[in-house]
Protein backbone atom coordinates (compact mmCIF):
# COMPACT_ATOMS: atom_id res chain seq x y z
CA UNK A 1 0.00 0.00 0.00
CA UNK A 2 1.17 3.19 -0.94
CA UNK A 3 1.82 6.19 1.86
CA UNK A 4 -1.31 7.03 4.47
CA UNK A 5 -2.14 10.95 3.93
CA UNK A 6 -4.93 12.24 6.65
CA UNK A 7 -5.99 15.38 6.82
CA UNK A 8 -4.91 16.27 10.52
CA UNK A 9 -8.21 15.30 12.30
CA UNK A 10 -9.12 11.48 13.99
CA UNK A 11 -6.33 10.72 11.62
CA UNK A 12 -6.41 7.19 13.53
CA UNK A 13 -9.93 7.18 10.99
CA UNK A 14 -7.63 6.51 8.21
CA UNK A 15 -4.79 4.75 9.65
CA UNK A 16 -7.33 1.80 10.92
CA UNK A 17 -8.65 1.72 7.21
CA UNK A 18 -5.42 1.50 5.73
CA UNK A 19 -4.48 -1.22 8.14
CA UNK A 20 -7.47 -3.02 8.25
CA UNK A 21 -7.12 -3.21 3.98
CA UNK A 22 -3.72 -4.52 4.49
CA UNK A 23 -4.42 -7.03 6.85
CA UNK A 24 -7.87 -8.39 4.52
CA UNK A 25 -5.31 -8.59 1.52
CA UNK A 26 -3.14 -10.86 3.70
CA UNK A 27 -1.11 -8.44 5.01
CA UNK A 28 1.95 -5.50 4.01
CA UNK A 29 3.22 -2.50 4.80
CA UNK A 30 1.37 0.66 5.62
CA UNK A 31 3.76 3.58 4.89
CA UNK A 32 3.04 6.92 6.98
CA UNK A 33 4.38 9.80 5.43
CA UNK A 34 6.63 12.43 6.99
CA UNK A 35 4.35 14.77 9.02
CA UNK A 36 2.03 14.91 12.35
CA UNK A 37 -1.22 12.60 12.59
CA UNK A 38 -3.36 13.32 15.29
CA UNK A 39 -4.67 10.51 16.79
CA UNK A 40 -7.50 10.85 19.38
CA UNK A 41 -8.21 7.07 19.80
CA UNK A 42 -6.24 3.94 19.54
CA UNK A 43 -4.76 2.98 16.25
CA UNK A 44 -5.32 -0.99 15.98
CA UNK A 45 -2.71 -3.24 14.75
CA UNK A 46 -3.23 -6.68 13.09
CA UNK A 47 -1.32 -9.86 12.26
CA UNK A 48 0.87 -9.66 9.24
CA UNK A 49 0.65 -5.53 8.93
CA UNK A 50 3.84 -3.23 9.28
CA UNK A 51 2.91 0.16 10.31
CA UNK A 52 5.81 1.87 9.28
CA UNK A 53 6.86 5.99 9.52
CA UNK A 54 9.32 7.81 7.61
CA UNK A 55 11.36 10.00 9.16
CA UNK A 56 9.93 13.02 10.99
CA UNK A 57 6.53 10.68 11.55
CA UNK A 58 5.06 11.75 14.82
CA UNK A 59 1.71 10.46 16.28
CA UNK A 60 0.40 13.36 18.31
CA UNK A 61 -2.55 12.84 21.07
CA UNK A 62 -4.46 16.40 20.99
CA UNK A 63 -5.69 17.85 24.34
CA UNK A 64 -9.03 16.58 23.33
CA UNK A 65 -8.86 12.66 22.90
CA UNK A 66 -10.47 9.54 23.26
CA UNK A 67 -7.83 7.52 25.31
CA UNK A 68 -9.82 7.30 28.53
CA UNK A 69 -13.52 7.02 27.30
CA UNK A 70 -14.19 3.50 28.28
CA UNK A 71 -14.64 2.66 24.80
CA UNK A 72 -11.28 2.74 23.97
CA UNK A 73 -9.96 1.23 26.87
CA UNK A 74 -9.37 -2.60 27.30
CA UNK A 75 -9.12 -4.65 30.00
CA UNK A 76 -5.19 -6.79 30.22
CA UNK A 77 -2.81 -8.41 32.95
CA UNK A 78 -5.55 -10.49 34.55
CA UNK A 79 -6.66 -7.28 36.64
CA UNK A 80 -9.84 -4.98 36.70
CA UNK A 81 -7.97 -1.75 36.03
CA UNK A 82 -8.31 -0.11 32.27
CA UNK A 83 -5.60 0.00 30.09
CA UNK A 84 -5.56 2.79 27.08
CA UNK A 85 -3.14 2.74 24.31
CA UNK A 86 -1.88 4.94 21.49
CA UNK A 87 -0.93 2.08 19.57
CA UNK A 88 -2.35 -1.45 20.30
CA UNK A 89 -2.77 -4.18 18.45
CA UNK A 90 -6.16 -6.14 17.62
CA UNK A 91 -5.92 -8.90 19.92
CA UNK A 92 -5.24 -6.63 23.42
CA UNK A 93 -9.33 -5.69 22.90
CA UNK A 94 -10.20 -9.21 22.82
CA UNK A 95 -8.15 -12.09 23.88
CA UNK A 96 -10.34 -14.72 22.38
CA UNK A 97 -9.50 -13.90 18.81
CA UNK A 98 -6.50 -16.21 17.54
CA UNK A 99 -2.54 -14.51 18.15
CA UNK A 100 -1.87 -11.91 16.72
CA UNK A 101 1.70 -12.68 14.53
CA UNK A 102 3.87 -10.43 12.29
CA UNK A 103 3.11 -7.41 13.51
CA UNK A 104 6.08 -5.15 12.86
CA UNK A 105 6.09 -0.88 14.59
CA UNK A 106 8.97 1.13 12.92
CA UNK A 107 9.81 3.73 12.68
CA UNK A 108 7.01 5.58 14.99
CA UNK A 109 7.17 8.87 16.79
CA UNK A 110 4.54 8.62 19.79
CA UNK A 111 3.83 12.40 21.52
CA UNK A 112 1.20 12.33 24.30
CA UNK A 113 2.88 15.26 25.89
CA UNK A 114 0.01 17.35 24.71
CA UNK A 115 -3.22 15.34 25.69
CA UNK A 116 -2.62 11.83 27.72
CA UNK A 117 0.36 13.08 29.61
CA UNK A 118 -1.34 16.35 30.86
CA UNK A 119 -3.15 15.71 34.29
CA UNK A 120 -5.77 17.55 33.82
CA UNK A 121 -7.87 15.78 31.30
CA UNK A 122 -5.85 12.32 32.41
CA UNK A 123 -7.43 9.26 34.19
CA UNK A 124 -5.19 8.68 36.75
CA UNK A 125 -6.69 5.72 38.12
CA UNK A 126 -5.94 3.94 34.67
CA UNK A 127 -3.03 2.42 32.50
CA UNK A 128 -1.45 4.01 29.88
CA UNK A 129 0.48 3.14 27.22
CA UNK A 130 1.94 4.43 24.13
CA UNK A 131 2.65 0.92 22.70
CA UNK A 132 0.94 -2.34 23.77
CA UNK A 133 1.57 -5.44 22.74
CA UNK A 134 -0.29 -8.49 23.91
CA UNK A 135 -0.93 -11.75 23.34
CA UNK A 136 1.55 -11.67 19.78
CA UNK A 137 3.94 -13.79 18.52
CA UNK A 138 6.80 -13.19 15.73
CA UNK A 139 6.64 -9.29 16.39
CA UNK A 140 9.00 -6.51 16.28
CA UNK A 141 9.31 -2.85 17.84
CA UNK A 142 12.01 -0.63 16.28
CA UNK A 143 13.39 2.77 15.64
CA UNK A 144 10.48 3.87 18.03
CA UNK A 145 10.02 6.92 20.11
CA UNK A 146 7.44 7.12 23.21
CA UNK A 147 7.46 10.90 24.64
CA UNK A 148 4.80 12.06 27.41
CA UNK A 149 2.49 9.37 27.97
CA UNK A 150 3.11 9.54 32.46
CA UNK A 151 1.62 11.71 34.25
CA UNK A 152 2.96 15.87 34.64
CA UNK A 153 1.87 15.72 38.45
CA UNK A 154 1.81 12.48 39.65
CA UNK A 155 0.75 13.20 43.02
CA UNK A 156 -2.80 12.77 40.99
CA UNK A 157 -1.77 9.19 40.09
CA UNK A 158 -3.49 6.10 41.99
CA UNK A 159 -0.64 3.72 43.40
CA UNK A 160 -1.89 1.20 41.06
CA UNK A 161 -1.96 2.63 37.71
CA UNK A 162 1.28 2.60 35.64
CA UNK A 163 2.23 4.60 32.41
CA UNK A 164 4.61 2.76 30.06
CA UNK A 165 6.25 3.82 27.09
CA UNK A 166 6.19 0.40 25.61
CA UNK A 167 4.51 -2.69 27.06
CA UNK A 168 4.67 -6.49 25.44
CA UNK A 169 2.74 -8.77 28.06
CA UNK A 170 1.75 -12.55 27.14
CA UNK A 171 3.92 -12.39 24.00
CA UNK A 172 6.68 -15.02 22.46
CA UNK A 173 9.30 -13.93 20.10
CA UNK A 174 8.95 -10.11 20.26
CA UNK A 175 12.25 -8.03 19.53
CA UNK A 176 12.24 -3.91 20.81
CA UNK A 177 15.02 -3.01 19.34
CA UNK A 178 16.46 0.77 18.84
CA UNK A 179 13.62 2.34 20.78
CA UNK A 180 13.17 5.35 23.36
CA UNK A 181 10.97 5.96 25.90
CA UNK A 182 10.59 9.47 27.99
CA UNK A 183 8.98 11.34 30.03
CA UNK A 184 6.87 8.59 30.91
Amino acid sequence: MGDVYCDGTDDQEQLNAAIQEVSECGGGIVSCSAGHFSVSAPVIVRTGVTLEGRPGTCFVVPEQHGFDDVSNMITVFDDPVMVGAIIRNERAEDPTLATDRNIAIRGISLDGRQGIGDSSIYAPQNHHAGILLYGCDSCVIENCRVRGIAHIDISHVDPYARQYGICVASCTNVHVERCVTDEN
